[in-house]
């Protein structure tokens, strides 16, 4: 009997642990910005630890927090348009910021 008891305790204490981070999950998105080099807010570096960090604090200062940050080569932004770069940076922040976001040309990234 008591081992049921120890189970079923397990077992609550397992689903409660999986709904809580299944919500935490579900309250973060992905953005993107295509890097044009001509018209960004933020500085861009060579390096892109140190570009990420500029758009990080462009972005907390416009109210976003930022969970994770990408700089990628994208195959749609090739580089080859007027100030293209080729690179895209990729943002994770809140779902209830992406309107906030989108006004600072970013778009949503299924992801």
């Amino acid at each position: 009997m008591r081992n049921t008891g120890s189970i079923f305790g397990a077992l609550i204490l397992s689903s409660f642990i999986l709904n809580t981070s299944c919500e935490k999950i579900s309250n973060k998105a992905w953005a993107y910005y295509d890097e044009t080099g001509c018209y960004e807010e933020w500085e861009i570096e060579k390096v892109n630890d140190e570009t990420e960090e500029n758009i990080i604090v462009y972005l907390n200062s416009n109210g976003i927090e930022v969970f994770e940050i990408e700089i990628n080569n994208d195959a749609d932004n090739d580089g080859t348009g007027a100030c293209e770069t080729g690179r895209r940076v990729e943002v994770k922040i809140k779902k209830k910021k992406l309107g906030v976001i989108s006004g600072l040309e970013f778009k949503e990234l299924d992801k």
